[in-house]
């Protein structure tokens, strides 16, 4: 795998993050992604902004469940 790229397993790791978040993101179109799969067992690719929009987002959510 290249540096430059994170798969989806990467970026939970960096982001402590359930997966399902990530993939809510990558349906709705608001992550980076360097290339789509191109297949089964092809993962997908997503640039390296994607860990601040993930971190941003979780951060959003968990502010409007404290008040």
């Amino acid at each position: 795998m290249n540096e430059i790229t994170l798969t989806l397993k990467q970026l939970v790791e960096k982001t402590n993050c359930p997966p399902y978040i990530i993939k809510y993101l990558h349906d709705c179109k608001r992550l980076p992604v360097f290339r789509e799969s191109s297949g089964a067992g092809y993962p997908i690719l997503y640039e390296p902004e994607a860990v601040d929009i993930i971190k941003t987002h979780v951060a959003k959510s968990t502010s409007n469940i404290q008040g």
